[in-house]
């Protein structure tokens, strides 16, 4: 793909292969199937500047290293309103330069996975949303709070619940099995 890509080419491309996915499908699964389409690099700037995909694919917005999603979430009547809607797929960690690589740091504050959730679910970028995690251990509060809690529920966690989430979630991790007579003594 180059900067100048031939956009009907990408488009017969996915028509083609799409094409190809139902013949390989005995059933109509393919109908049924949920889609993805994530917009990140160079696909977005094509999205952009007007490759379209099929309307039943759901167009997912990627959230840079940066933790910015807001810049492509769908507004008025746009991706959320297609019939395969919006989501995110969201980094907790980055494979980038040595320098810039975060597998084994949770680097992602749970005030800005709020934020910048909170931001996809009120536009309407909430059909599917996905963490690439490359170790689960350094980031098991992160998913914690965005996999098993505010993407299940966004309205049950506010921001001002977010240091309740916190302290809930540490109380379960390590203090599980100790008293609060016990804790005081430390």
């Amino acid at each position: 793909m180059v900067q100048n890509a031939n956009f009907e080419l990408l488009e017969k491309i996915v028509a083609d292969q799409r094409q190809n996915n139902r013949g390989a499908c005995k059933s109509r699964c393919i109908e049924s199937a949920s889609k993805l389409g994530p917009l990140q690099k160079k696909f977005r700037s094509y999205y952009e500047k007007g490759m379209r995909v099929p309307e039943d694919v759901t167009s997912a917005v990627v959230r840079p290293t940066t933790g910015e999603t807001s810049a492509g979430l769908p507004t008025g009547g746009g991706a959320a309103k297609r019939n395969g809607g919006a989501g995110i797929y969201y980094h907790f960690d980055y494979g980038g330069r040595p320098a810039r690589s975060y597998k084994w740091l949770n680097t992602v504050p749970i005030a800005k996975v709020w934020e910048q959730m909170n931001l996809a679910y009120r536009y309407g970028a909430d059909r599917i949303w996905i963490v690439n995690v490359g170790d689960l251990k350094p980031m098991e509060f992160p998913i914690d709070f965005f996999f098993l809690n505010m993407a299940w529920n966004p309205e049950e966690w506010p921001k001002e619940k977010i240091s309740e989430f916190t302290r809930l979630w540490a109380e379960r991790q390590f203090w599980a099995g100790v008293t609060r007579q016990r804790l005081q003594t430390f």
